[in-house]
């Protein structure tokens, strides 16, 4: 199951109740007002593969978070160094991460890769 809420304007309460939605395996959050507190409470969706973070609140300091998501395979976020993105990777050796330019919400994705 997949849910798209991209330009959402969500309170924590609002994620809270996403966060019980144990079948999600896809969430698109882009350009929404989701930050880091709030990416805690989604680490409840044990099932989620793609989450998308571009253009959000979201920033690297909840790497933490984001290695408690077990089968994520698909990672869109913005602004993060590659130094984050690396350690999510070592995290995760499947995990496609994509970096979105948070001043252009309309910006394609670039395909990180190690080398």
């Amino acid at each position: 199951a997949g849910l798209t809420l991209r330009r959402a304007a969500l309170i924590h309460s609002d994620v809270k109740v996403l966060a019980s939605i144990g079948s999600l395996q896809s969430l698109s959050l882009r350009s929404s007002t989701v930050d880091n507190s709030d990416l805690q409470a989604l680490t409840a969706l044990r099932n989620l593969q793609v989450l998308d973070l571009g253009s959000t609140g979201v920033d690297e300091k909840c790497i933490d978070s984001l290695m408690k998501f077990p089968k994520l395979k698909t990672l869109s976020v913005s602004g993060f160094s590659p130094a984050a993105i690396k350690r999510l990777k070592l995290a995760f050796p499947r995990l496609t991460v994509r970096e979105f330019y948070a001043s252009d919400p309309t910006s394609t994705a670039l395909q990180i890769q190690d080398d």
